[in-house]
């Protein structure tokens, strides 16, 4: 009997000991799962930040993209910008070109010319430019040579003489550049209003003379010898 019982309570101090044992492994298993869930929470958290990080990256390389656009589209706008400072400048070039030209170029003034009409007895003299410029008669001859105006269809009242000296001019201006200092005339022929043309010579020692041209006929006329009495010179 007393070995049963002492049988007994080995048997009660093993299971109690191996309760104890047991109740340790647990709590140690969950402290392991405590800790491991604190790990997981921390790596959701750095995954968390990991996304951010990706999400700025891509913003980033957005912007990145963005600012290269723009670039490019500045290094085509300057370009365009050279491109027309490169027009610019040959412009520049040209006109000092030009201007040197016109330095070289025997020229006259307004006023001068203006002189020079008032001696023909033209009441009314008007000039558009400040400088005109002559030509030898030999030239003159060749534009109007050149010309075929006078191959128009005269129209009474719709294209007549004042349309003809008005084209004549226009396409001496067209041309030619500089141009002869070319004029409209307007005067009196038998009684009748007329129109036609003066144009600026110049001879081989230097001195100036105004010629008619009447652009109907395409022939050139000393205005001693023209039949009308011009009223009025506008020159272009």
């Amino acid at each position: 009997m007393i070995a049963i019982i002492v049988l007994l309570l080995l048997i009660s101090a093993a299971l109690i000991k191996t309760a104890v044992y047991i109740d340790g492994s647990v709590q140690e298993i969950n402290e392991q799962l405590q800790e491991i869930n604190e790990r997981l929470e921390k790596i959701d958290e750095q995954k968390e930040k990991i996304n951010e990080n990706h999400k700025k990256i891509k913003e980033m390389s957005r912007q990145i993209e963005n600012t290269s656009e723009k670039i490019e589209e500045i290094d085509g706008q300057i370009k365009d910008i050279d491109k027309d400072i490169k027009k610019i400048s040959k412009s520049i070039e040209e006109i000092q070109k030009e201007e040197i030209q016109f330095s070289k170029t025997t020229h006259i003034s307004a006023v001068k010319l203006k002189a020079l009409s008032e001696k023909l007895g033209v009441e009314t003299i008007e000039t558009k430019d400040r400088h005109y410029f002559p030509m030898p008669l030999t030239e003159i001859e060749k534009i109007v040579a050149q010309n075929s105006i006078n191959e128009m269809e005269y129209i009474k009242e719709s294209r007549d003489c004042d349309d003809f000296a008005l084209i004549f001019a226009a396409d001496v201006s067209k041309k030619y550049n500089p141009h002869p200092a070319i004029g409209i005339v307007t005067g009196i022929c038998n009684t009748v209003g007329h129109s036609w043309n003066s144009v600026l010579s110049i001879d081989g020692n230097g001195e100036y003379q105004i010629y008619y041209i009447e652009p109907q006929l395409n022939k050139i006329i000393e205005p001693g010898e023209h039949e009308c009495e011009a009223k009025k010179i506008v020159w272009y």
